[in-house]
């Protein structure tokens, strides 16, 4: 039986496309299928929070899936060129109808998706570039944009969009060293290595809370790189707005967070 997302991809393309997707060399499935959930035991880790903050618990590695956060929010616009066929529509029902498809496009990714993504670190970043796409970055919890279709694939129930978001390829040498791909957990689990994942993910989120209570013993903030402060027209508050200094591709000044 085919699933939601071929049907789909046929209905537009027809099969050559999915042909076509699986020869482009991108990653096709991970070193490893999902971790069994049933070796985390719920009463053991309601047992070891008792008398600790909500911020200090660390949820066991088997309910993660090998992805930032960061990751996630793009599949958000996996099927993004439904809005470049929109743009280029001049019936404005037919565009409409294709920005609806891909306001609902999103619910795609979340068939069957009962694993959490692993929550970004402190000064994380993800980039995703391809040359018949877009190319963005994502910072923290700020999104990132990849125009791409796929297949779906039953890895952690992945599409093959998502499957190829943590692929190191060449070209992601010049990354900063902040990057969602060289997390050592994520690595990690997605090898399958379910206890180095859980033992490398305790220390990231344990080193986090020590760089936090430094800054607060020596009275310092965290001061972004890659954003600043500013009013807009129409806002009262000021936001954060994006630097485009991150373009500049000198990474030298940033953070040692993995």
């Amino acid at each position: 039986m085919k699933s939601v997302n071929e049907n789909f991809v046929e209905i537009i393309f027809g099969s050559w496309f999915i042909d076509e997707m699986q020869r482009r060399g991108e990653q096709n499935q991970l070193p490893s299928p999902s971790s069994n959930k049933k070796e985390a035991n719920l009463f053991g880790i309601l047992k070891n929070s008792i008398g600790k903050e909500l911020s200090s618990i660390t949820m066991p590695v088997e309910f993660n899936e090998p992805l930032s956060f960061l990751q996630r929010i793009s599949e958000y616009m996996e099927y993004s060129f439904l809005l470049k066929i929109a743009s280029q529509c001049d019936d404005p029902l037919q565009r409409l109808q294709y920005l609806s498809a891909f306001a609902v496009s999103a619910l795609a990714s979340n068939w069957e998706r009962l694993c959490k993504p692993f929550n970004p670190l402190l000064g994380e970043t993800f980039e995703l570039c391809r040359i018949e796409s877009y190319f963005f970055v994502c910072i923290r919890d700020v999104p990132i944009i990849r125009s791409d279709l796929c297949a779906y694939v039953r890895y952690y129930n992945f599409t093959s969009f998502a499957m190829a978001l943590n692929e190191l390829q060449d070209w992601m040498k010049m990354l900063p060293k902040t990057d969602s791909r060289l997390r050592p957990d994520i690595r990690m689990l997605e090898q399958g290595d379910t206890e180095g994942a859980a033992t490398e993910k305790n220390r990231l989120e344990e080193k986090q809370r020590d760089a936090r209570k430094q800054r607060k013993k020596k009275k310092e903030t965290w001061k972004p790189m890659w954003f600043y402060q500013s009013k807009v027209p129409h806002i009262k508050n000021e936001i954060w707005l994006f630097n485009h200094k991150y373009w500049t591709r000198d990474f030298s000044e940033s953070p040692d967070i993995f």
